[in-house]
């Protein structure tokens, strides 16, 4: 078997894969009509690119002084669909973005999924900072992810903690022996806190210079490893 067939991807659905990359999508997206928003004039947080792209859709107009963006991939997308640059932390996470915003805004708009994450919001809200949420899409488990194409893998690249959580539920088996890489710090601890021992996660989680990366047996940007 060649390296390149031994790399997995565990996650949301892709929209290009690299060659030689097996994916399972364990994840499904469904976007929701926030239209009802209409605006956002507060400062913004996207917490990923779904939520840029799911803004968009509903035709939501943004006008807040500073946008923050988890990542560069955000960051790209608001750029694309809306002409407009945003703040991106250096640890790209939700961590990451906490520590940007916090003491730097009395009130802001976080725009993710139904799943934002807790230890975002409860952190913006302890540094006294208003927040308000739009959950702009859903991420719901996909009924269809084929675990069975884990078994001839060596490697598998994991998207985010509700990942990971279906991904140890539903084929544990298929991990074991494996080395395990997490996309960022908080799906590296989640990993953790089940016993298991993460290669690491990455200093900038772009999921395909990450896969192409390990096609080539790279661990470029890899942090945290044991």
């Amino acid at each position: 078997m060649q390296l390149s067939d031994r790399v997995a991807y565990v996650g949301a659905p892709l929209s290009k894969v690299p060659e030689g990359v097996t994916t399972v999508p364990v994840l499904k997206i469904v976007y929701r009509d926030v239209s009802s928003v209409k605006s956002i004039e507060t400062s913004l947080a996207l917490t990923s690119k779904r939520a840029v792209i799911s803004l968009k859709m509903s035709g939501i107009r943004i006008s807040g002084e500073r946008i923050y963006c988890i990542g560069e991939e955000t960051s790209k997308y608001l750029k694309n669909l809306y002409s407009l640059e945003c703040i991106v932390p250096d640890t790209q996470d939700s961590q990451g973005l906490a520590r940007i915003i916090a003491g730097n805004e009395k009130e802001i708009t976080v725009v993710g999924s139904n799943m934002i994450s807790d230890n975002l919001l409860s952190t913006l809200r302890d540094n006294g900072i208003r927040v308000n949420v739009v959950a702009a899409y859903e991420i719901v488990e996909n009924p269809d992810a084929r675990y069975e194409d884990l078994g001839s893998v060596t490697k598998i690249l994991v998207g985010s903690s509700h990942s990971f959580e279906i991904l140890y539920r539903r084929a544990a088996k298929y991990i074991e022996g494996k080395r395990i890489y997490a996309i960022g710090r908080p799906t590296f601890n989640t990993i953790s806190k089940r016993g298991l021992v993460p290669a690491g996660f990455f200093e900038r989680p772009s999921i395909w210079e990450i896969l192409v990366a390990m096609v080539n047996n790279s661990e470029k940007g890899l942090l945290a490893t044991p």
